[in-house]
């Protein structure tokens, strides 16, 4: 017979270790077998964990029926009296994370739906006692505000969860270390790059910082570096990060390959800017979702600009066009169009 609790910590090794496949092979029949079976918790667990594996790797199919599946269980009346403990509600509040995780990731569930949801999580962590739990609620609103582009409203509610996570370390959600990557994002987008520097020079220095957070910090303080003017330190921040996500899975590779289009154009390298827009738009349409792959179109649009192929812009830019209002009906803003208008003036005044 599996025991569960090595079975788990296997899969935790594995995920800890950039091995998201490994673990998702490990988990997958375990929680299958779970789901069959009669403790409904390890069930729970399990099938939250199974769901947080397929967001990562962009199966957001399974991943949001998984998540469905444990939120659903955890929140069904009948199962209150074997759902009481104190390892209950922590796992419960992680089903309520794990949802709204592979909710971000599915192109079909809007943010508004997605914010229903936390604030059902902040109501039981309220009627079970547990506020200092809400860091995780926290970052789970701070997420959608950066998904909607309000860095700046995400920018306290972060700094209130990593203060909140410092005080209880073991409250369900992320870690510490994804919570200061991601203010150090929310600080560089909402106008305070030199701070979102320094978070994220000081989270990389953290000994044995997880493979994810080092690809997020690289990816983050190479966008910030070219925001600050900084251009070799950006290619410095794309090669680490490429070097990182090569031990991973390749929806994981898709951040890394953008930095670094980003970083050789900034350099004048248009031949390696090139190849890495050719790896990025291969990676997109393989494994990215919806966003993902505008955003590699538009990496290819800006390699072609400043090739002079001017066609070949245009024919990006329709591309970019035909998704674009797909993508902000989601968002609930024109923040794709407006990125649309923008590449449209530029190539305009490229080929006057």
């Amino acid at each position: 017979m599996t025991d569960p609790l090595a079975t788990m910590a296997q899969v935790r090794r594995l995920e800890h270790a950039g091995r998201i496949a490994d673990a998702l092979s490990l988990i997958t029949p375990f929680a299958a077998s779970a789901r069959e079976g009669d403790d409904v918790l390890a069930a729970i667990d399990a099938t939250m964990n199974e769901s947080m594996l397929c967001t990562r790797l962009g199966d957001v199919e399974i991943a949001l029926a998984r998540a469905s599946w444990a939120l659903g269980t955890a929140c069904d009346p009948r199962n209150r009296a074997r759902l009481s403990s104190r390892s209950a509600a922590w796992k419960i509040t992680m089903a309520f994370y794990a949802w709204c995780d592979a909710a971000r990731s599915h192109a079909l569930v809007g943010y508004d739906a997605i914010a229903a949801v936390v604030r059902q999580a902040e109501a039981f962590l309220e009627s079970t006692g547990h506020g200092e739990w809400r860091s995780g609620v926290l970052a789970e609103h701070a997420a959608i505000l950066t998904a909607r582009e309000r860095h700046v409203d995400a920018i306290p509610l972060l700094r209130e969860a990593a203060a909140l996570k410092r005080r209880f370390p073991d409250a369900p959600g992320m870690t510490l270390e994804t919570l200061l990557r991601d203010l150090g994002r929310a600080l560089d987008h909402g106008g305070e790059p030199e701070e979102a520097a320094v978070v994220l020079r000081e989270l990389l220095a953290v000994p044995a910082l997880p493979p994810i957070d080092q690809l997020a910090s690289h990816c983050y303080l190479g966008h910030n570096a070219l925001r600050r003017g900084a251009s070799d330190e950006a290619l410095r921040c794309a090669v680490a990060a490429i070097a990182v996500a090569e031990t991973m899975e390749d929806r994981q590779r898709i951040p890394a390959y953008g930095l670094a289009v980003d970083a050789r154009l900034a350099v004048g390298d248009g031949a390696g800017a090139r190849v890495a827009a050719d790896r990025i738009l291969e990676l997109a349409r393989r494994v990215g979702g919806p966003k993902a792959l505008f955003n590699a179109i538009q990496d290819n649009f800006e390699v072609a600009l400043f090739e002079g192929a001017f066609e070949r812009a245009g024919e990006w830019l329709a591309e970019l066009d035909a998704r674009a209002d797909e993508l902000d009906a989601r968002v609930g803003a024109p923040e794709h169009r407006g990125r649309v208008d923008e590449r449209r003036a530029r190539l305009a005044r490229a080929r006057a």
